[in-house]
């Protein structure tokens, strides 16, 4: 997770999948303008080069990855997306679903310990002016994960490491998932690895719930045994960590 650009690629048995490799066409430096843009709402002028590097700091000292914000939007998500699956589900498959879905809640809860909130910073520059930032801090990194409402960008974090895995065989993909390794100055990020495993879980259980749809509508009642196979196809177990500084 560089300055200029993000790179994936997925390595099985020590050797890396060709096709597998993905890229995002920013990195850091993207984070430090949208947070300089956000700035200069608040009529805080601070985009020339040298003065670029003030903001640069205080991403790195301060800036932080909203926990909260994509919990409770995939809260208010899931209530609508329920009053839509109980009809067509039977109940031992709604069972497996629900079991699931709250196993990836409850790491969400977990993770959420570590969240910061509301924590106000103050920035002293060197011609004494203070900066009191706020919200600022989690809005600039969110265009890791939302980019195109930052920057028009379609393509997020997690849709880069999905992608890349999906380039891979079946049968490696659940160990891919569960070792998923973050290096990079932007990975520095707090709460980073912790969104990112929020957003890969929440992607694939859209994704399964679209597909389970498609074949309901496409094989209907006469093929309910490729649809029961197909709902008890579990979500793999997401595990994130990040590479020792010292190590890139």
């Amino acid at each position: 997770m560089g300055y200029n650009t993000i790179n994936c690629v997925s390595i099985i048995d020590n050797f890396p999948v060709s096709q597998s490799k993905s890229l995002l066409n920013f990195g850091g430096k993207e984070c430090t303008l949208a947070l300089s843009k956000i700035l200069l709402q608040r009529a805080v002028n601070y985009q020339s080069p040298s003065k670029l590097e003030y903001i640069k700091d205080i991403k790195e000292k301060f800036c932080y990855v909203n926990l909260e914000q994509n919990t409770t939007k995939k809260k208010k998500k899931k209530k609508k997306r329920k009053t839509l699956t109980l009809s067509s589900s039977s109940s031992s498959s709604l069972i497996k679903r629900k079991k699931e879905k709250n196993r990836i809640l409850e790491n969400q809860v977990e993770n959420n310990k570590t969240m910061i909130i509301n924590q106000t910073q103050t920035y002293i520059l060197p011609d004494g002016q203070e900066l009191h930032l706020n919200s600022e801090l989690h809005e600039a990194p969110e265009m890791l994960f939302k980019p195109v409402e930052l920057m028009g960008n379609t393509n997020t974090l997690q849709d880069i490491i999905i992608e890349s895995i999906n380039h891979c065989p079946l049968e490696d993909r659940s160990s891919l998932y569960n070792n998923i390794v973050l290096t990079g100055g932007t990975s520095r990020l707090k709460n980073v690895k912790q969104r990112l495993k929020q957003e890969i879980e929440n992607t694939l259980m859209l994704q399964k719930e679209e597909n389970q749809t498609k074949s309901n509508t496409l094989y209907g009642k006469f093929q309910k045994s490729f649809k029961n196979n197909n709902n008890n196809t579990a979500i793999p177990t997401v595990k994130i960590v990040l590479n020792e500084q010292s190590q890139y």
